[in-house]
């Protein structure tokens, strides 16, 4: 039997596998056995099974009973022979230096001595049911190798495509970027080219800021129309920004305004020669002018103070009135021999009055904002306690007008600061009663304008409008002046410091005063310019100065020697409060 059953192990030995133990027809009960499993199935041409310890699996009856057939020589196998059991031909390998024997154990298992290889597998005898199971098991495993390979052949493809689509869009974002770094370096050197001078560059500015609403800008050489108008706020200043399109060119405006909300004035101190109080004695007393308010206004016309629910409303049009009112009651005629309407003069509640006859109609008639007198003789009446509204008159502002040629992109920039009465700035007087004051205040507020960089410091080109603080120190033991403009808000490790200038007399006058640009850790070589003048709220008579305003250019170079040949510019204007 050991040697009947060398020839089984040696047939189920030439491969290994995990399987469990005894199938049907099994003379073996291997299912507790020592050794490691090997199944009839796994028998391949050439396989090799080395000695050791083994135990069958999935043996059937036929095949037992085929080992039975077998004469084993009493002493195994030379090596290079070769026997048949069962369809399968196997042989003692020639590299064996003696025979191929086994021994069978008393647990079942078998252990070999010598190499045995297996040369044919004829598949004359049945298999059981295990090994059709193994088999089964086998082709599963096969089926999923192979679908685990699609998939991973899937996966691959997909991945390399993905690759390939991320390496594509990184080459086109990379040949973006360089057209657009171009682009922006393209554009900050025309937009240098246009700071380098300021002066009167685009045109002449008009601004007339308003309290609470969009300031009136007007363009003269050339003429601008601006398409869009908004207002927004920064700091306490009214700020509006204008831009226009032609064909031609494209305007930017920005103005900061400070102008306060309006005051009430009784009318007839604000008008004291139009609107004269006769009777001071009495409360209350009437007072009234005629108006005057003709197609084509003079400088006291009354066309844009007059108002009244009872005017036309729309612009072009005309309305005209019948006697309403009987001016004369102790005539005994009560027929109305006067016009009266309700209305405002500057704010000013009372009525206007005008009358009308059959040849001599009384009409008003609306031209834009405004009204004007198309017949009759109109005048307007109240009492003497009316109050007029009164602009603010002291108000002052600064901006920036920018200007890009759409043909070759070419840009004019011009800066500006004011302040609308000349009695309430500093300078007022040769500035002798600012001279004479002492101790020092401090003033904050905004900055605008615009800037212009080509590649300093590794960075990239840039250009656009900017906003940032500014804060200046006034010494008035000394007559100094002094600040820094910081917060940019387009790069945080920007500042330009206004180096310390005389401010006597009122202002820092014509740009005497020099500035420093600094990024983050680097300073320009090359310095700016900055002035500035004091105003205040009321009427200057030696005071400390409410407010300044100021404008200022910052060059950035590392060549001290060369005013062209710098990479970054800086203009723009400031006002600033106590």
């Amino acid at each position: 039997m050991k040697t009947k059953l060398m020839a089984a192990l040696a047939i189920g030995a030439l491969a290994l596998t995990g399987c469990g133990g005894g199938s049907d027809g099994t003379s073996t009960g291997m299912v507790d056995s020592a050794g490691t499993p090997l199944s009839f199935v796994d028998v391949v041409q050439g396989d090799i099974v080395e000695p050791g310890t083994y135990h069958l699996v999935g043996a059937s009856d036929a095949f037992v009973a085929a080992l039975d057939a077998v004469v084993v020589p009493a002493n195994g196998y030379a090596p290079d022979s070769m026997i048949t059991v069962g369809g399968v031909s196997f042989r003692c390998t020639a590299d064996n230096t003696s025979n191929c024997n086994i021994a069978v154990n008393e647990d079942g298992s078998f252990t070999t001595v010598g190499t045995i290889a297996a040369v044919l597998r004829g598949g004359t005898f049945p298999t059981t049911e295990t090994e059709q199971l193994i088999l089964a098991e086998r082709a599963r495993a096969e089926a999923e190798r192979a679908r685990a390979d699609a998939e991973q052949a899937r996966a691959d493809a997909a991945e390399a495509a993905r690759q390939q689509e991320q390496a594509a869009k990184e080459e086109a974002e990379r040949q973006a970027a360089e057209a657009a770094a171009r682009e922006r370096a393209g554009d900050a050197q025309k937009a240098i080219a246009g700071l380098r001078s300021t002066t009167a560059a685009v045109g002449t500015v008009a601004v007339v800021p308003r309290y609470s609403a969009a300031a009136d800008v007007s363009i003269t050489s050339p003429t601008v129309s601006f398409s869009t108008r908004s207002r927004s706020s920064a700091s306490g200043w009214s700020v509006t920004t204008l831009s226009g399109t032609s064909s031609t060119h494209k305007d930017d405006l920005v103005v900061y305004s400070n102008r306060g909300a309006p005051s009430r004035v009784l009318l007839t101190q604000e008008f004291p020669t139009r609107f004269e109080d006769e009777d001071d004695s009495t409360a209350s007393s009437p007072i009234s002018d005629e108006i005057t308010a003709a197609a084509s206004p003079g400088a006291n016309d009354d066309g844009g103070r007059i108002r009244s629910g009872s005017f036309p409303t729309a612009d072009g049009t005309d309305k005209s009135f019948t006697n309403n009112y009987d001016s004369d009651t102790t005539d005994g005629n009560t027929d109305p021999d006067m016009v009266r309407i309700t209305g405002t003069f500057q704010g000013a509640s009372g009525y206007f009055q005008c009358a009308a006859t059959q040849s001599a109609a009384c009409t008003i008639g609306r031209r834009g904002n405004r009204y004007i007198e198309v017949a009759g003789e109109w005048s307007f009446h109240a009492t003497d306690t009316a109050r007029a509204l009164v602009d603010d008159k002291s108000y002052m502002y600064f901006g920036w007008w920018r200007r890009v040629q759409t043909e070759d992109g070419t840009q004019s920039f011009q800066r500006f600061r004011n302040g609308l009465s000349s009695d309430h700035a500093a300078t007022i007087g040769s500035g002798s009663a600012f001279t004479a004051l002492t101790g020092s205040a401090t003033y904050r507020g905004p900055a605008a304008g615009q800037y212009a960089i080509y590649q300093p410091l590794g960075t990239q080109s840039d250009s656009g409008s900017f906003t940032a603080s500014a804060v200046l120190t006034a010494d008035f033991d000394s007559d100094m002046l002094s600040g820094t403009v910081s917060n940019f808000s387009n790069a945080s490790d920007w500042s330009v410091t206004l180096n310390a200038a005389s401010m006597e007399g009122g202002d820092v006058d014509n740009d005497t005063g020099s500035t420093g640009w600094t990024i983050g850790t680097s300073t320009s070589k090359q310095p700016g310019v900055w002035d500035a003048t004091f105003y205040s709220e009321a009427p200057y008579v030696g005071q400390i100065p409410d407010v300044l305003v100021g404008d200022f250019t910052a060059i950035f170079d590392d060549d001290d020697s060369d005013t062209n040949g710098d990479v970054g510019r800086i203009v723009g204007a400031f006002g600033a409060r106590k």
